[in-house]
């Protein structure tokens, strides 16, 4: 079973923040018409970290308590193909990429094997 671990929330937007700033020149499409500046670059992380607080300040404000605690998640693990049954909103999450893999093992159904061990590697 293949599964996806990606950042989500306020972790996403801080980390694409950090791309923005942090990226070569180079690396960028040669679509584009315009030489990207450092300023340009700031600019853009700037946006995605206002974007992020108000959408933190927003879901104060209205008392969302759920939303703000899952904008904190971190990280979301997700199976390819989710197991026969009602697993579909099972998701892994957690701080780490570590974490969020051992979140969704425990929140999956056991291979039915009689081990407990898990496909994750706590090394």
């Amino acid at each position: 079973m293949k599964i996806d671990v990606y950042p989500v929330g306020v972790l996403a937007d801080l980390k694409r923040a950090w791309r923005a700033l942090t990226l070569p020149t180079g690396r960028f499409p040669a679509a584009l018409s315009s030489p990207v500046t450092p300023s340009w670059r700031l600019s853009q992380a700037r946006y995605m970290l206002r974007h992020s607080w108000r959408t933190v300040v927003r879901q104060v404000k209205a008392r969302k308590w759920r939303d703000l605690k899952n904008a904190f998640n971190g990280y979301l693990a997700e199976p390819d193909v989710f197991p026969p049954g009602n697993y579909r909103r099972r998701c892994g999450t957690g701080w780490t990429q570590r974490r969020a893999l051992r979140s969704l093992h425990r929140r999956l159904p056991s291979s039915g094997t009689g081990s407990s061990s898990s496909a994750v590697d706590h090394a």
